[in-house]
């Protein structure tokens, strides 16, 4: 791969005019892992997403509880409560809010119960932008251009 390819290779998904565009959208992202979670965020505030970053459960309910999230990604192994349990909670209120499951490692459990849970997507990390985006866009709102 060339210099420049490897440059634009990363860039936000753009149009046939070569404009990029840009997706609005708050996005809470659950993740205890330092690296993941700060990576994870980096990607997500290119695409121009407002990221709420929390590493555990208790956290991730006071945000739950109090904001308008067009979209929840959280891991499955996280303190004080599992991502499992914290989807359980979404649906118990009657929230409608999409949701990204990621993980290290592929369970069976999971997919077995993803359409009972409404889980939106489930991601194997460590996930390229690529498929992040590809992933995450049709969940957002392109940004007003100015």
């Amino acid at each position: 791969m060339t210099p420049k390819q490897k440059e634009t290779a990363n860039r936000p998904v753009s149009r046939a005019n070569q404009e990029t565009t840009t997706f609005v959208g708050t996005i809470l992202l659950i993740d205890d892992d330092e690296i993941s979670g700060q990576t994870l965020e980096m990607m997500l505030k290119t695409l121009g997403c407002h990221v709420i970053r929390v590493e555990n459960g208790v956290d991730a309910l006071q945000v739950i509880n109090s904001s308008k999230l067009d979209l929840i990604i959280t891991d499955l192994c996280i303190p004080h409560m599992s991502g499992i349990e914290i989807i359980q909670h979404v649906r118990q209120r009657s929230l409608n809010t999409p949701i990204f499951v990621i993980t290290g490692f592929i369970e069976t459990l999971l997919r077995d119960k993803s359409d009972e849970l409404k889980i939106s997507e489930i991601l194997l990390k460590p996930i390229p932008l690529k498929v992040l985006s590809e992933k995450v866009i049709p969940y957002l709102r392109p940004a007003a251009k100015l």
